[in-house]
């Protein structure tokens, strides 16, 4: 009886909490100046200036070796160039620039936090190749093959190395095109704990700390767009990406307001640009402007469930997005559909009855409204009974049915 009663009580907290909005202002800075490293949950929000960074390594795991370029800049501003040499030799002085063209940059895939810029010209057919290196089997180590060159920001370049990975120790070195100033470095994912990502600056020749209990990133990359023509160009957006082990669904042509997670969790992905940045666009009128049909699903790594629709974006002036998310609970805490249980709920929407069928003897119900306040809970007859909704304001209801030990949920409307 107690464990039974824990469960319940457990059940109204988690489902107290759900639906439950708040609207939340996000800045990458004037001018698109500054990264925003977003928290849903407590709303943190950490900001760093674009340039605060140039590389990054991953540390997702013993087989992981990526390497990415960051790819932000202000608005008007300049980012970091990617360039890959047909340079074997560190010593060999490189003084031809005119490959290094905008056709030639390397850019991050955006596919996933385990291969950047650096790992792209990878040969896909090849489990061994990294891209700036090879897996050596017989060392156990992944040994660099490529020399690459990087436009800073300022326009001036330099030539990087990244001599392996051994041991969970990413050596690398850069220096001028000449050879002269040449700096050496190591990052060792032993020192950067659950970081999912090393973030390096090679201005500062140190490694940047920042804190990794953030689940979305705002900020400025490179993406392929179409130019209207149907050719895919690179441009630089301003978007949100989804953070390391964070899952999102992108729901659109769809009212925000009543939209169920449940259509779309089979749907979840980590890509990084699963939200990306088409949730807005400009019209040169009226200014940017939100696409209304849409609302985004997110699942952080600490098992926490929320939708987020966009409402606002004042564009390079503030860099402000204004958006509201509303916290749908624990990802596990409920985690069956009514189907599962052979239990049906009927008409949806409904005004005046809402029929219960299929449950056993003892089963009961849980109602909250739209702000996740609990409206009213009671046993219900077994088989089939009719609930009495009349009572209920209009709009998006959530139900829990408690039967046989197990607990599912669904959503219906109230209609007047």
């Amino acid at each position: 009886m107690k464990k039974y009663l824990a469960s319940y009580l457990l059940i109204v907290f988690v489902l107290s909490t759900k639906l439950t909005a708040q609207i939340v202002q996000v800045s990458v800075g004037a001018s698109y100046s500054q990264q925003a490293y977003f928290n849903i949950s407590s709303c943190d929000v950490n900001q760093i200036a674009n340039d605060a960074w140039d590389i990054a390594f991953s540390n997702d795991g013993v087989q992981d070796a990526g390497v990415f370029i960051n790819e932000s800049s202000s608005f008007m501003g300049s980012s970091l160039k990617l360039f890959v040499t047909d340079v074997t030799d560190w010593d060999e002085v490189i003084d031809d620039l005119s490959s290094f063209n905008d056709e030639a940059i390397l850019y991050n895939q955006e596919e996933n936090w385990t291969e950047g810029a650096f790992n792209s010209i990878k040969d896909q057919q090849s489990p061994f190749d990294y891209g700036w290196g090879i897996y050596n089997t017989a060392l156990n180590i992944v040994e660099g093959n490529k020399i690459f060159v990087i436009q800073q920001r300022q326009g001036d370049f330099l030539k990087l190395e990244i001599i392996s990975l051994d041991d969970g120790v990413y050596s690398f070195r850069y220096a001028n095109l000449d050879g002269s100033n040449e700096i050496l470095q190591t990052v060792s994912k032993n020192d950067a704990g659950e970081d999912p990502l090393i973030y390096f600056s090679l201005r500062d020749e140190q490694v940047v700390s920042i804190p990794n209990d953030y689940d979305l990133i705002f900020q400025r990359y490179s993406t392929a767009i179409d130019d209207g023509d149907g050719t895919l160009v690179d441009y630089t957006v301003t978007g949100v990406l989804l953070a390391p082990n964070t899952e999102g669904v992108v729901a659109q042509g769809i009212d925000p307001t009543n939209v169920s997670e449940n259509d779309y969790k089979e749907l979840y992905s980590t890509i990084p640009t699963t939200i990306g940045h088409d949730w807005k666009f400009f019209d040169f009128n009226s200014g940017w402007i939100i696409d209304g049909e849409r609302a985004q699903f997110i699942k952080t790594k600490e098992g926490e469930l929320f939708k987020i629709v966009f409402y606002d974006f004042e564009g390079s002036s503030t860099g402000v997005t204004t958006l509201e998310k509303t916290s749908l609970g624990l990802v596990n805490a409920i985690d069956k559909n009514i189907k599962e249980l052979n239990i049906d709920v009927f008409p949806n929407p409904a005004s005046d009855f809402l029929t219960i069928e299929g449950q056993s003897k003892d089963a009961e119900i849980i109602v909250f409204d739209n702000c996740g306040k609990l409206v009213f809970s009671k046993k219900i007859q077994p088989l089939i009974d009719k609930i009495d909704i009349r009572g209920l304001r209009a709009g998006l209801h959530n139900i829990i049915i408690i039967n046989n030990g197990q607990v599912a949920s669904h959503s219906f409307i109230v209609s007047r």
